[in-house]
């Protein structure tokens, strides 16, 4: 299920819920090419399309409250969120789109609609929505899924597996194993990691400075920390001087490290 919200940050208000959207990688709706050096220079303005929702009239009522203002005084903006949701409707995964409008309502049969809206998104990785329904169907139950994706989905199942793991009770004195042959690059040594760690489907970090902060806690583990990387020369070979920076970080936070 898809919720489309407006930003009252910090608080969540969703306007609409709807069956899917369309256009949140990206895909085949850029409007137009641009660079904002506040904020992101790869932000662009895309079209993205809300489907099957059930009560436009609902809808449409609760788009008067930007422009404006709240108890506060501050200015509602036509800034809002694309929300992932699961069964209870709880917010699962969120796609930030800024300075948005309503292009178009398409008006379908039983009363539902379609809603296209044009604004500045801040996308969603190649293959998200591939990866956040296999976890929305629960079909996380198996090691290595990960394996049959695509290389430039491997950032999607990063990111999706974040915003997806529930906050973990750190074990302490975890003894892991890391399977080399699985690790070519760096994605994938953080797709074998995160699984080593918190099972399948596990996250524990996506980039360097992100698994600096995984050591912080709530994510799973507790010093003291072993693992045994095994491969490890394949690995090596393949990590290029990503394999000497990752080993620096382990270092740093007192991980023990055998190299098998």
């Amino acid at each position: 299920m898809i919720g489309f919200g407006i930003d009252l940050y910090p608080n969540t208000s969703i306007l609409s819920f709807f069956e899917d959207v369309e256009g949140i990688e990206g895909e085949d709706l850029l409007i137009e090419n641009f660079y904002n050096d506040i904020e992101d220079p790869q932000q662009s303005k895309y079209r993205i399309k809300l489907i099957k929702g059930t009560d436009i009239n609902c809808f449409k009522e609760n788009l008067k409250i930007i422009g404006t203002k709240d108890s506060e005084g501050f200015y509602y903006q036509n800034n809002g969120y694309v929300y992932v949701l699961n069964k209870a409707k709880k917010i699962k995964q969120s796609f930030f789109i800024s300075d948005f409008e309503i292009f178009n309502f398409e008006i379908l049969d039983n009363n539902r609609y379609n809603v296209i809206i044009d604004g500045i998104l801040h996308k969603a990785e190649i293959g998200t929505k591939k990866i956040w329904n296999i976890r929305l169907n629960e079909e996380i139950s198996e090691f290595d899924i990960w394996t049959k994706l695509k290389k430039n989905e491997r950032q999607a199942w990063l990111e999706t597996a974040l915003n997806f793991q529930k906050k973990l009770e750190d074990q302490k004195g975890l003894n892991i194993q890391l399977k080399g042959k699985l690790i070519i690059d760096e994605d994938t040594f953080f797709c074998t990691l995160g699984e080593a760690i918190n099972g399948p489907g596990g996250y524990f970090g996506r980039n360097l400075m992100s698994l600096d902060d995984c050591f912080t806690g709530g994510f799973g583990v507790q010093l003291p920390l072993t693992i045994m990387w095994l491969n490890h020369e394949f690995s090596k070979q393949k990590l290029g001087k990503s394999f000497e920076e990752i080993i620096k970080v382990f270092e740093i936070n007192n991980v023990e490290i055998i190299l098998a």
